[in-house]
């Protein structure tokens, strides 16, 4: 069995903000044992300080991913079958100090106890005391939270869920099973427990101004430090921030590049609904629920031309909200405008009323409004 690090250079530039308290110092690889086709893939923290709050943190996710360590020392033994656990991680700044290293462990193949699954392992850690991030620590009232997110899971799922599956298997939503990242957070259900028809464990995702309510952002709270109310409304920073990832071609929050391959994005995600037409190509709605309410446009059925999202929120910029003339206000006159009637809108799966163009780069984004002048949908677009 081979254990190898990966260094992951992004988190090294974060060694230029002092501001944040754990970042002056914080390093992250990913480790990787594997035996044969099988492998377990994991964060590392070195280079801390604190070598205390390093070791417990270290501690916290090797106790995480021990039972898939042992499923592979059992296969080395002789045991049948394959386990693959890949491991994605986000570095979330705070102003407080307390820096929390959000991971997300993603295995399937062989379960611990011996069948056969798909599952996810969720871990925020607090890089002050290394110590995990419970649940009470994101919500003001637990008791409230959970109603809130059960309601908000009802409403996310009932339209989402295929026929063969039952939205109340899906409640209560878990509060317990969370990870946060930069745009909201995702409340994943455990493995042996829902799953999408493609047989992926589910997962529910709420951005953080549909949680608003439910979350303790008061003085002194994890998430005031974390900069999440400043979220949920556009910064002196905004216009530059979306050019960027304009001219990228990705919108926040969403996993997916202008130019991806529309095959490899369904093998990862999976398919919610079969393809539908659209004007001038083909959409696509990804099972993952990070997805929701969102369509993959592509022009030849093979590469994303444009990601259509109605659930969105482009640096306090967001859909259901804000009003046309606060967008033009952050982003300027737009370089085109038009109206949609209803019979236009309903090719497009939007509502009726008027579309602004922004142009930057290759790229286009365009911003629709409802008849109420209030932003429906981003759809971002590779221009033709």
């Amino acid at each position: 069995m081979r254990r190898r690090l990966f260094t992951i250079p992004l988190i090294i530039c974060l060694l230029l903000l002092p501001a944040f308290g754990a970042f002056a110092e914080v390093r992250v690889d990913l480790a990787r044992e594997e035996y044969g086709e099988s492998f377990v893939a994991y964060p590392v923290i070195s280079g801390m300080a604190n070598a205390f709050v390093q070791d417990s943190a270290n501690a916290a996710i090797r106790s995480a991913v021990q039972p898939h360590l042992d499923t592979l020392a059992l296969l080395r033994s002789g045991a049948p079958g394959t386990v693959k656990a890949t491991a994605a991680y986000e570095l979330l700044p705070s102003s407080d100090g307390h820096d929390v290293l959000s991971v997300l462990i993603e295995h399937s193949g062989r379960l611990p106890g011996g069948r056969t699954g798909h599952g996810y392992i969720p871990l925020m850690l607090d890089l002050a005391n290394g110590q995990p991030v419970p649940a009470q620590a994101l919500f003001g009232d637990m008791g409230k939270a959970r109603d809130a997110l059960d309601h908000l899971g009802e409403q996310a799922l009932e339209e989402a869920l295929s026929n063969y599956l039952d939205i109340y298997d899906f409640l209560p939503v878990p509060m317990e099973s969370v990870r946060a990242d930069g745009e909201g957070l995702t409340f994943f259900y455990p493995a042996g427990g829902p799953v999408w028809l493609s047989g992926r464990a589910a997962s529910v995702r709420f951005l953080w101004h549909e949680l608003e309510g439910a979350l303790d952002v008061g003085e002194g709270s994890l998430l005031r430090g974390l900069g999440i109310p400043e979220k949920l409304a556009p910064a002196p920073e905004t216009p530059e921030r979306v050019r960027e990832a304009v001219e990228s071609g990705m919108l926040p929050g969403l996993d997916v590049r202008l130019g991806d391959s529309v095959g490899m994005l369904e093998e990862r995600y999976g398919l919610l609904f079969d393809p539908e037409g659209f004007p001038g190509g083909t959409a696509y709605y990804l099972e993952d629920d990070r997805f929701r309410e969102t369509a993959l446009v592509s022009r030849d059925e093979e590469q994303v031309s444009g990601i259509l999202a109605a659930r969105l929120n482009l640096f306090g910029l967001i859909t259901g909200r804000t009003a046309r003339e606060e967008v033009r206000q952050v982003l300027g006159e737009p370089d085109a405008a038009y109206p949609l009637d209803a019979s236009e809108a309903r090719a497009y799966g939007l509502a009726a009323g008027e579309t602004d163009t922004y142009r930057y780069g290759t790229n286009e984004l365009r911003m629709h409004y409802d008849e109420a002048g209030v932003l429906s949908a981003v759809w971002l677009s590779a221009a033709e």
